[in-house]
């Protein structure tokens, strides 16, 4: 997942599952965030500071990521898997219209359609659905006009 403020990468969260006999084992979440950085090597990145335009404090920052993450953990405990299916589907990004994608070496023009149980991304191209792995396709931040 890819965290953009406007068409610029602020940061992003990873997930890396690990499976035995289609059953999840584990996972490992890893979340970063651009908070101070000012020199970026991707014209396509930026921070919170660049943003802002002041420093923000980290400890301050990681206390209100940790609460909101604790809250977020015990609603989804508390609700169906339809209701957060929805809710993810309802904030991906670029869930809705046809984008530029890359798969292998090809720039396609494709549809989201949906995410799988097992977080497959399922994606309409012409006429056709195809599920996608991670890394498998990369959305192009140059889109069409």
């Amino acid at each position: 997942m890819t965290f953009l403020w406007g068409k610029k990468k602020i940061g992003g969260i990873l997930i890396e599952n690990t499976l035995r006999l289609d059953r999840l084992q584990y996972a490992v979440i890893g979340i970063g965030i651009n908070v101070n950085q000012e020199i970026f090597a991707h014209p396509q990145a930026t921070s919170l500071r660049k943003i802002r335009g002041e420093n923000t404090p980290l400890k301050k920052l990681l206390w209100e990521i940790l609460w909101n993450l604790e809250q977020e953990y015990f609603r989804l405990q508390n609700s169906p898997l339809e209701v957060i299916k929805n809710e993810y589907l309802a904030s991906l990004f670029r869930r809705n219209g046809w984008h530029l994608y890359r798969i292998q070496e090809a720039v396609v023009e494709a549809r989201i359609v949906d995410v799988g149980i097992g977080g497959h991304l399922w994606v309409q191209i012409g006429q056709e659905i195809q599920a996608f792995d991670f890394k498998e396709i990369v959305f192009l931040f140059e889109d069409k006009a």
